[in-house]
This record gives structure tokens, sequence and C-alpha cells, in this order.
């Protein structure tokens, strides 16, 4: 299982491991592939900026504060 940034296993990867939980399957990944890159086509790619160092998001009303 690929790991995001991380050092240490995710909480399903341990899961798996301890036998507490099924692997995924190829078509449950290829289903979560597909949900992400939509995901990103509609929102851009996850960078890691916490929304404090983002820029504020302009509604109705102009900028947000």
């Amino acid at each position: 299982m690929t790991q995001l940034n991380s050092r240490r296993p995710s909480a399903l990867e341990r899961k798996i491991r301890d036998g507490r939980a099924d692997p995924i399957t190829p078509r449950e990944r290829e289903i979560a592939a597909g949900i992400r890159a939509r995901y990103e086509a509609k929102y851009g790619p996850l960078t890691g900026v916490s929304d404090r160092e983002s820029e504020p998001k302009r509604g109705w009303f102009g900028r947000r504060t």
C-alpha cells in the first residue's frame, strides 16, 4: 500500500497488518483513484497548505475575513 508523505503506516495499513481489516482489492483501488482524479480535476491537487496559510476565498460579498 502506498503511504502518503508519512513515516508511519496509515490506520488502514495497521488494521490490515493486525488482521482487523481486509486488504484493499484492485477494484477498490481503481474506484479510489477515480474519486481522487475527479476531486483534483475540480479542486486542484492537495498541496498540504492549511486553510490559515491559503488565500481567502471570495464569496458573494467580497473577501472573507
